[in-house]
């Protein structure tokens, strides 16, 4: 029997590139050690002391690039026990973005229409594939949007949760981290401009009613019309402050 992946000898870490510094040396080091070991989420990294005997350098290097790689989600420490490789996540895009799209109106706008594009893209599909079930899940947060509207309270909570049960089955895991990613980045982003004037929770909630209506009716191009009306609103609202 052949030994797993896991247990087979490891490729020893690159020799650090010349021309960058040595925390970017570092950093590119440690990705390279990932991706020659095809290390997954929940392997081990080596030690910072074999880390750094490995890469010649001080162990306070290593660590300051560890960090670094934290910040950005690929690794993480565990008290105790040493430096894993983090699960897939876009949390930390969506927790950088917003500050680069305080200042400047245009990347704001252009981040709102790659999120145009793929939802709009990808709604044929949602449509044509969505269960029964979620079909179920998306008329209950409907129900709560339009619940929480009726109170005049803000439906944030349920904007994203129709964004993302909208496409759900539309078989691209990814894909649907990237769009959640996109919806945390935006609204992050919309929250902190007073100047952009914020619509009524009735409002919204009769957006997401439309392209409801339009999902449950099976009506593609209805939908993608309605998708398309519902991200004009929010384009012209940047707008108006560019």
């Amino acid at each position: 029997m052949q030994d797993s992946p896991a247990r087979q000898p490891r490729t020893p870490l690159a020799r650090l590139a010349k021309p960058s510094t040595i925390h970017e040396s570092v950093q590119e080091a440690l990705r390279g050690y990932i991706i020659d070991n095809r290390l997954r989420p929940g392997d081990a990294m080596p030690s910072e002391g074999d880390l750094a005997q490995q890469l010649g350098i001080s162990r306070n290097s290593v660590r300051e690039a560890v960090k670094a790689l934290m910040s950005l989600g690929i690794l993480e420490t565990r008290r105790g026990s040493g430096v894993y490789v983090t699960p897939f996540s876009l949390s930390a895009l969506a927790e950088t973005l917003p500050y680069s799209l305080l200042f400047d109106l245009d990347e704001l706008s252009e981040l709102l229409e790659i999120r145009r594009v793929l939802e709009t893209g990808l709604i044929e599909r949602a449509i044509t594939d969505m269960t029964e079930a979620t079909r179920d899940r998306l008329r209950r947060v409907v129900d709560d949007m339009r619940e929480q509207a009726r109170r005049g309270r803000d439906v944030i909570q349920q904007d994203r949760a129709f964004h993302h049960t909208l496409f759900e089955d539309a078989g691209n895991r990814v894909l649907l981290k990237v769009l959640d990613a996109f919806w945390v980045a935006l609204h992050e982003a919309l929250a902190t401009r007073p100047d952009i004037h914020e619509r009524a929770p009735a409002e919204i909630c009769a957006d997401h009613e439309a392209i409801y209506r339009a999902v449950l009716d099976r009506d593609i191009e209805r939908a993608r019309r309605t998708l398309e009306d519902h991200y004009t609103e929010i384009r012209d609202r940047i707008g108006e402050r560019r």
